[in-house]
């Protein structure tokens, strides 16, 4: 690992900041010329693309937090972070950056322990998604808390998805075809991978390999499998590659055709970005979280410097992501990096 010239740390500062721009764009909800913008934007630069990957990381590890009722707490110190000496350096992003990305990396320097006492250091946790695998061998990856009923039947493979997202990777079979049922929307596959996800405004489906065939039911929600619409509209082919977002059913949104959408590889790579093992780090010692980076991105990392080993973090990470988290340590917090025989070692900047 090297240390990025000023010119390269510059564009990544830039890419940062014009990324958080089209987070608060999108959030404010975009018409199709801005989006056709964005995704202008998005394949332009690498430096775009992994930008927008980060933040995305980072908005979607926010939702544990919101879920928990600690997002408030988790902002407002962040805010006053930003009023001390080391404070996150993160170029001209907007607040929306520092609320979507930064939020998640509490970093502070040892402090002698307050009449309160010191802070209780918590073990890193690690998260792995669920991994099920089904009596004809095929593959179930599960998002956090998301749920599954399975039912095998002589002519079709059925499953339910409750609630939440989950990536199928299905083994072909074209006398038994894969029938997922998620709300009002079936899909269908023979042999083929695709993600499902039942959320509150709609149902999304993005297929990787193949192709599968997805249908709005006429009964709505509850339907049996079978229980189709017979207008034209209600069906459509999605390939790889492809997007389907199907709204959440009321009158004007049954009666709207089924659009496919083409992703940019990038865009798919972020949607199933769920699927990396997290590390959430609670006022846990740096020492302590380079061990789980060694282990689980296989990375060689080293602290020789007490103090630096002994710095507290806190947040959620991606823990296959060693040199995402060395950079950002190395960029906000004076963090040297130093490359001897294969191995990283990191040392405070005197």
């Amino acid at each position: 690992m090297t240390t990025p010239d000023r010119s390269k740390i510059a564009a990544q500062e830039q890419a940062e900041s014009e990324a958080a721009a089209w987070l608060a764009r999108r959030d404010a909800g975009w018409n199709e010329q801005e989006h056709a913008e964005f995704e202008r934007w998005l394949a332009g630069d690498a430096l775009h693309a992994a930008a927008w990957r980060e933040l995305q990381l980072a908005w979607i590890a926010f939702d544990r937090p919101r879920r928990l009722g600690v997002s408030e707490a988790m902002v407002k110190a962040l805010h006053a972070r930003s009023r001390r000496r080391w404070r996150l350096r993160i170029g001209t992003a907007t607040a929306t950056i520092a609320a979507a990305a930064a939020v998640w990396l509490f970093v502070s320097r040892p402090t002698l322990p307050s009449s309160g006492g010191a802070p209780v250091a918590a073990a890193p946790v690690i998260y792995h998604v669920e991994r099920r695998v089904l009596p004809d061998e095929s593959v179930v990856e599960l998002n956090l808390g998301a749920q599954i009923e399975v039912s095998y039947l002589p002519d079709r493979r059925a499953v339910r998805l409750v609630n939440g997202e989950a990536l199928f990777t299905v083994t072909k079979n074209p006398a038994r075809p894969f029938v997922v049922t998620a709300g009002s929307l079936l899909v269908r596959a023979v042999g083929t991978a695709f993600s499902v996800r039942l959320g509150p405004e709609s149902t999304d489906v993005l297929v990787t390999e193949g192709k599968v065939s997805a249908d709005r039911a006429k009964d709505g929600p509850g339907m049996q499998e079978g229980a189709l619409g017979c207008a034209e509209h209600s069906h459509v082919m999605v390939p790889a590659g492809s997007f389907l977002a199907v709204p959440a059913t009321d009158s004007k949104a049954a009666g709207s055709a089924l659009a496919v959408t083409t992703l940019p590889a990038a865009e798919i790579e972020q949607k199933l970005e769920w699927r990396r093992p997290r590390v959430e780090l609670s006022g846990t010692p740096l020492r302590a979280a380079v061990e789980v980076f060694n282990r689980e991105a296989h990375a060689h990392l080293m602290v020789d410097d007490p103090e630096l080993a002994a710095l507290r973090l806190s947040g959620v990470f991606r823990a296959d992501n060693a040199d995402g988290f060395v950079r950002l340590l190395q960029s906000n917090y004076g963090v040297k990096v130093e490359i001897r025989g294969g191995e990283t070692r990191l040392r405070l900047t005197r």
